[in-house]
């Protein structure tokens, strides 16, 4: 997988995005330039995702050099739901550059958010709905399903550990 992106992208919370260089390399465009194809010529990675509707871009920065490169994706509560990947941006050492643009991309690597109400540390005796987060065991915890009922701990499948210390 090119990105590696959180089953859940929750509004107000960082989610760190994993760049799969090895994935990178091997995109048709990419192979077809001799240049940007040698891995060493290339110093960071750009990748563009613009919201629909369009108008709110998030461009995130992978720097090479890593063994893993990663990048912090974070919306705010007041972003768009849905980001669509439009375009990756190889850079080389002189800031020339080669754009892989969304045809030439896999399909799925889109984002899509969800809206997040924190209410605090987890209280076993009230219900929560889908969209609220707690605070359990040390970590941040979304429910996704609805249970129905008081009492249940945070756990998969109802609840998704958004993996934040706290």
């Amino acid at each position: 997988m090119l990105l590696t992106v959180p089953a859940i992208v929750s509004k107000g919370e960082p989610a760190i995005i994993t760049l799969d260089k090895s994935a990178l390399f091997s995109l048709a465009a990419v192979q077809a330039d001799p240049y940007f194809s040698n891995p060493a010529n290339v110093r960071d990675v750009f990748v563009e995702f613009n919201s629909e509707p369009g108008n709110q871009r998030k461009i995130l920065r992978f720097d090479l050099s890593e063994v893993t490169p990663t990048a912090k994706f974070l919306a705010t509560a007041h972003a768009k739901d849905v980001f669509l990947l439009e375009r990756i941006l190889l850079v080389d050492f002189d800031e020339g550059t080669l754009a892989v643009e969304r045809a030439n991309l896999p399909s799925g690597l889109d984002i899509s958010l969800i809206v997040q109400t924190y209410t605090g540390a987890y209280d076993n005796g009230r219900t929560y709905s889908p969209g609220e987060s707690v605070t359990f065991g040390g970590n941040r915890w979304l429910m996704v399903v609805f249970i129905g009922a008081a009492g249940y701990v945070p756990t998969a499948p109802h609840w998704v550990d958004l993996g934040v210390e706290v």
